[in-house]
């Protein structure tokens, strides 16, 4: 069965809307003139596999790097960029959720590893969520 693209961005936002927490993530559709003093990550959010291992993801950016970092991603022909705080951690803290439409529903596949290779990575959880 085909994928069916669905953007970090959006993902997150129906995540933290079904936990009733606030996401504090931007989908960005033009380049940014200003930006409050803080720390950020930028991120294309167009559905490219490896973002991280093409330089597609910018960390610990302060407001002027964060702006040039958009600027540049557009200039490079991409659409859509997701700004999001920088929170300081350790990568063993992070946690991987992948969303897969399958015959039966939809595939829910969590991993304490995994980021690019998240549905390959073995151990964690998987369920499927029938419609």
């Amino acid at each position: 069965m085909p994928r069916k693209k669905l953007s970090e961005f959006r993902a997150k936002k129906l995540l933290h809307s079904a936990l009733e927490r606030t996401y504090s993530g931007r989908e960005i559709t033009k380049p940014l003139k200003t930006l409050k003093k803080g720390r950020y990550v930028v991120k294309v959010d167009q559905a490219v596999k490896g973002r991280g291992k093409v330089g597609l993801i910018k960390l610990d950016r302060n407001q002027e790097q964060a702006i040039k970092d958009i600027k540049s991603l557009f200039n490079k022909g991409y659409e859509y960029c997701l700004l999001e705080p920088y929170i300081p951690h350790d990568q063993e803290q992070e946690k991987f959720l992948a969303l897969r439409l399958v015959r039966d529903g939809i595939e829910l596949i969590y991993r304490d590893k995994g980021g690019i290779n998240v549905e390959e990575t073995s151990g964690g959880v998987s369920v499927t969520v029938s419609l």
